[in-house]
């Protein structure tokens, strides 16, 4: 390894500044997958309110198939609504994978950003490689 009364005031900077991206994007990184396991468990929440919307439909249309008219009219109008419900929450839990599949794809990005940082700062701080292109 190269001492650093050998390298460059150039070389120096590039160091720091890709100390600086790195850790950057370790924090980024961070804040990702933190993003990422908050909208797993909103999905999941949302999952479980589609399974239970879901049986309150279920309960309803076996309800309805044993009533007069009077509540007929009553529980349909009550099964509408829980199967927008339904719908409705299908479409949030969908909503959050669609987010984790996104947050997913930005930490892949940024995990390969790191990793050519991470090299490039190794390489600058070694040397080797830069002293015989310099020669």
């Amino acid at each position: 390894l190269i001492n650093n009364m050998q390298r460059s005031e150039a070389d120096e900077c590039r160091i720091r500044s890709l100390q600086a991206d790195r850790r950057s994007l370790m924090v980024t990184i961070d804040t990702l997958k933190q993003k990422e396991i908050a909208n797993a468990a909103l999905m999941s929440s949302m999952w479980r309110k589609v399974a239970s919307t879901q049986a309150e439909v279920d309960s309803l249309t076996i309800s309805i198939a044993a009533q007069d008219d009077a509540l007929l009219t009553f529980l349909q109008e009550q099964l509408d609504l829980k199967t927008r419900q339904l719908h409705g929450a299908r479409q949030e839990a969908c909503s959050y994978q669609t987010t984790i599949d996104s947050l997913k794809c930005q930490l892949e990005v940024f995990a390969a950003r790191l990793d050519v940082i991470q090299r490039e700062e190794f390489c600058y701080e070694c040397g080797l490689c830069l002293q015989s292109v310099r020669g």
